[in-house]
């Protein structure tokens, strides 16, 4: 029986491990090397400042939301006040009637 076959590690000799392992290592290098220049590519585009175009086109997009909220802050002012004129005309309508002595009161007053 092949000493290979038992214990595949404990038959190689430690010059042939050096020799595998070296160019291994030396080949993980440049692919390592491009992982982390990519993940750091990746992360300045993603938490980076936005550049040209994008940073017009972020910029108008704040001003179109700006805008919009001014005119939501503006419809809700507006629905306040009808609301308000909307209860003080009801209320107004739901007085009691005048009394018999106010009524008179007032026919002698006109």
């Amino acid at each position: 029986m092949s000493p290979l076959l038992g214990f595949p590690l404990a038959a190689i000799e430690s010059d042939m491990i050096a020799a595998v392992t070296v160019p291994i290592v030396f080949a993980t290098i440049p692919i390592v090397a491009m992982l982390l220049r990519h993940q750091r590519r990746m992360a300045e585009l993603i938490h980076g400042a936005p550049t040209g175009r994008q940073a017009e086109l972020i910029e108008q997009l704040r001003q179109d939301i700006a805008g919009q909220r001014k005119e939501i802050a503006d419809l809700r002012e507006l629905m306040h006040q009808q609301t308000i004129a909307l209860d003080s005309g009801v209320s107004a309508r739901l007085q009691p009637p005048a009394s018999p002595a106010e009524v008179s009161t007032r026919a002698i007053e006109q």
